[in-house]
């Protein structure tokens, strides 16, 4: 998201109008005041509070008081592309901005949706105080009954009315505080944080499905997916959060042995779990992940497996690759045995040629720094990293042959084909051969003097 740079002198009310002036894409809403003059046009949730933040929002959320839904969606129509989602909601693609993603354009919701509920009522259901605040396109005033603009200055996060009626409305908004509250490195408001870990053990709750059998009312790929996003936006403070509150002895607890682990010194395996993280800054799900394990040492790479399997994270968010995350954890120790100046070019650029090696070289140089020691494996990691920056343009170079045209050579497949495309590949790496007619010859003198 791009800052609007809005003066921070600039009352909330005057930056959320400033953005719904320069929003093109709400132009829509004033011939529909002006043909339904008692309708109550509203920016709100997410759309105001980022506005008010001073922050271009994501989406676009509108709520239209006044108006039934068949009524509101056949005006709609006339303007763009139109889709109900639900009994309050319509996905509407406004003309000109058909290409783009959907504007929410909903009716109020007063426990069931209703065009005539009063905006207090919608307010007073949301999560939290910041994304309960609402701009009147009627009459340009901003509506904030529960101090939203308030807590965005504080930095707090903060449930709507009653904290526990709000978690017990929705047991889910447990984890979505944790992950907002790391994604903005906010605190979290004590009389939420309090009612909030009390729900948190609600999302164990098991109910029968269809067939008898028992599952979780709350599926495990969701509770994976807030605990990568918890992770993602700041792993140190996000790591605290799932701790702290008790989410990591509910679905984690392969992590809470972080702390029984004895290092020299007296130094937990914790410790040196949160100076990783804090080391790696902004990195990917994929990259938090396996440095979270790391300092486990004989159990990461079970732990780790243990994780995916119960909180389905093969599936649980679009950046996250677990198969990446397990093969960091199985190469934790490589510099410790290897010399990456004399591995051959072929092996190297396979461990730390792509981008997954690039990602392995941030992990190892942060957990090794965790541990405040200088070792062997220091220097080859400074190696390794000053190997791949001069590897780096070769790399990115297609294979000069591959296995059909050792075929053509008379070669059979079979294991042969594997040594014989990785020798030649170590000389085009190496700088000794640079095209095919060069790197057939070198496969035809290595097949005649069978070195491979």
């Amino acid at each position: 998201m791009q800052p609007l740079f809005y003066a921070s002198a600039i009352p909330p009310h005057i930056r959320v109008g400033q953005f719904v002036a320069d929003e093109p894409r709400l132009g829509w809403a004033f011939p529909l005041m002006r043909q339904f003059p008692k309708a109550e046009v509203y920016v709100v949730g997410g759309t105001a509070r980022d506005a008010v933040k001073g922050v271009l929002p994501k989406g676009i959320h509108v709520i239209v008081r006044g108006l039934p839904l068949p009524v509101l969606n056949d005006r709609l129509k006339k303007m763009g592309l139109t889709d109900t989602k639900d009994d309050a909601t319509i996905f509407f693609r406004p003309d000109h901005f058909r290409e783009q993603s959907p504007l929410e354009v909903s009716i109020p919701v007063d426990t069931y949706p209703n065009p005539h509920a009063s905006l207090l009522a919608d307010l007073g259901q949301r999560d939290f105080t910041m994304n309960a605040m609402a701009y009147s396109l009627n009459s340009g005033l901003l509506i904030d009954p529960f101090g939203g603009a308030r807590d965005l200055h504080a930095h707090t996060l903060t449930a709507v009315g009653r904290p526990s009626a709000r978690f017990s409305e929705r047991p889910r908004r447990t984890l979505r505080a944790l992950r907002i509250a790391a994604e903005h490195a906010y605190k979290i408001d004590h009389g939420t944080w309090q009612a909030l870990k009390s729900h948190l053990p609600t999302l164990q709750q098991v109910i029968s499905a269809d067939d008898g059998s028992a599952i979780f009312a709350t599926p495990r790929a969701h509770i994976g997916n807030e605990f990568l996003r918890t992770l993602e936006g700041h792993p140190h403070y996000g790591f605290k959060l799932w701790r702290d509150s008790g989410a990591s002895s509910l679905f984690t607890p392969e992590l809470e042995t972080l702390n029984d682990i004895r290092h020299r010194g007296g130094e937990t395996g914790l410790e040196r779990t949160e100076r990783t993280l804090n080391d790696l800054g902004h990195p990917v799900p994929t990259l938090v992940f396996a440095a979270l394990l790391a300092h486990l040492e004989e159990s990461a790479l079970q732990s780790a497996k243990n994780i995916i399997v119960r909180l389905h994270l093969h599936n649980a968010h679009p950046h996250f690759d677990y198969a990446n995350a397990l093969w960091m954890l199985e190469h934790r120790n490589i510099l410790e045995e290897a010399e990456p100046e004399h591995m051959p070019s072929s092996v190297f650029e396979h461990i730390f040629g792509k981008e997954r090696g690039q990602h392995l070289l941030t992990f190892l140089h942060a957990t090794h720094r965790a541990r405040g020691q200088h070792t062997r494996t220091r220097d080859r990691l400074h190696q390794a990293t000053k190997r791949r920056q001069e590897l780096v343009t070769d790399i990115r170079k297609p294979q000069l042959i591959r296995g059909r045209d050792l075929e053509n050579l008379g070669v059979q497949p079979g294991p042969k084909y594997r040594k014989i495309l990785a020798k030649i590949r170590d000389a085009q790496l190496d700088g000794h051969v640079s095209n095919k007619d060069e790197a057939l010859n070198y496969a035809r003198n290595l097949i005649a003097a069978q070195v491979y």
